[in-house]
């Protein structure tokens, strides 16, 4: 189970971890499925209808292609650009904004005449889906215990593949009868009255509005899902837990560290795991008489393992301390830790410390 530091975790996110999931909660959970429900159901429902498209719009499978990828190369745009905003402008209203677009972008699929326009309407359909998707994890993970949060990220994972079940099932129903326009102008239409439940019943993340100095608006937030006897005092002065102070590896403190030891280090990345080419990992580590591995799998039973034993075996001489493996963490997590997850550059520091034993 990943652990995150207490400065990791802000006050709203402190209250909500010592109580059980209410009401509020599970609506909000619930509104986030079906977003990504109706986000993985829009998504897939031009492929499923492209043969009687292709037919009407006389096209050719060559020159409909795009407009098949237009919806992933929206998603590129839209994924980062849903985090950003959100982050900026609040989670609630940016997944409002997104939904509405590829909902609008369904209904005006639907009166394409053409080959450009649907590609066009397909690529700002693939921005509101990308964008989506990054809201409704960082407001599920905002409102939901740290306990729980593995679980409902992962429920809420199942919303796509949902969504691309229906629309083969809404495919097969209303084809015969309205066509592929009637298609999209029923999901375009389910789409919108999810825009108006978002804004009704969604509550903004009290996480991000402790950040924007927001406080009494999370605390209104926070008394909502825990009722109006929740007090929450420590919102009007969050805690701040101060950090281990220690000096960055490239302080004046590490001179002699990034004088004598920066000229020396070599990095060696692999393209093939088996063969190693332990001749190249040798040479360097009698070079500098230390090894650091990094990895993104796991501690245990991860390929830096194998790799510390054949550097133990052929370089026992030559090490002037113990290997070092920086690695992924021993357990799942959803990717909104993905960073957490990762061997990163703190973590590679504090290995690179150790090596040098500083």
């Amino acid at each position: 189970m990943i652990k995150l530091k207490p400065d990791m975790r802000d006050a709203a996110s402190s209250v909500l971890d010592g109580r059980p999931i209410g009401r509020l909660q599970t609506t909000i959970l619930l509104l986030g499925l079906a977003t990504l429900l109706l986000d993985g159901l829009d998504l897939q429902m031009l492929p499923f209808l492209s043969p009687p498209i292709i037919k009407e719009l006389g096209a050719t499978p060559l020159n409909f292609s795009p407009a098949l990828a237009a919806g992933m190369a929206g998603m590129v745009i839209g994924n980062p650009l849903g985090g950003i905003l959100g982050d900026r402008l609040g989670r609630k209203w940016v997944l409002a904004a997104a939904v509405a677009s590829f909902g609008l972008g369904m209904l005006f699929t639907a009166q394409a005449q053409g080959i450009a326009a649907l590609t066009t309407l397909r690529l700002l359909c693939g921005v509101g889906f990308g964008a989506a998707m990054p809201n409704v994890l960082a407001l599920a993970a905002d409102w939901t215990p740290l306990r729980w949060q593995t679980q409902a990220i992962g429920w809420l994972q199942m919303g796509p593949p949902l969504g691309s079940f229906s629309a083969a099932l809404i495919a097969i129903a209303l084809l015969p009868a309205a066509g592929w326009r009637g298609c999209f102008l029923v999901s375009g239409a389910a789409t919108l009255l999810l825009v108006l439940a978002l804004i009704w019943k969604m509550v903004e993340s009290p996480s991000y509005l402790l950040r924007r100095g927001l406080a009494l608006k999370a605390r209104a937030a926070l008394q909502r899902a825990g009722g109006t006897h929740l007090t929450t005092p420590e919102l009007v002065a969050p805690p701040q837990v101060e950090a281990a102070k220690r000096p960055s590896i490239f302080s004046l403190v590490f001179l002699r560290v990034n004088l004598g030891v920066s000229l020396s280090i070599f990095a060696t990345s692999y393209t093939t795991l088996w063969p190693v080419d332990i001749e190249a990992v040798t040479r360097s580590v009698q070079k500098t008489g230390r090894c650091i591995i990094v990895h993104e799998a796991t501690l245990t039973g991860g390929f830096g393992a194998e790799l510390a034993a054949l550097v133990q075996e052929h370089c026992f001489y030559h090490l002037e301390a113990p290997i070092e493996r920086v690695t992924g963490w021993d357990t799942p997590y959803p990717h909104i830790f993905e960073w957490e997850y990762f061997p990163g550059p703190t973590r590679v520091a504090d290995a690179m410390r150790r090596a040098m034993g500083t």
